[in-house]
């Protein structure tokens, strides 16, 4: 079993008043039955966060890390889906008469 992020929620404040958040844990693993199975803490304040590993430096760090890893990985598809169209314009132009 491995916790990772679930969830975080930023709640911002009106002036004078300190924004806040809150994280939720996601605890992955296997039950009896050998079937995936998934367990969530409820809504930890950030010093229980921090308490549990997730100070809010490793929070944002996750964060960035997936949104960096689907970033890269749309980039790859239309990198790919480009050249298919370039391949498919190379077709459709041969195939016109000059």
């Amino acid at each position: 079993m491995a916790l990772y992020l679930e969830e975080f929620l930023y709640r911002g404040r009106p002036d004078g008043q300190t924004p806040a958040y809150h994280v939720v844990l996601g605890d992955a693993g296997v039950d009896a039955f050998g079937n995936p199975s998934l367990s969530l803490s409820g809504p930890l304040t950030p010093a229980q966060a921090e308490a549990l590993g997730f100070p809010l430096s490793a929070v944002a760090d996750a964060i960035n890390t997936g949104t960096m890893a689907a970033l890269t990985q749309v980039q790859s598809e239309l990198a790919a889906v480009m050249a298919e169209r370039d391949a498919l314009a190379t077709q459709l132009a041969a195939l016109q008469p000059t």
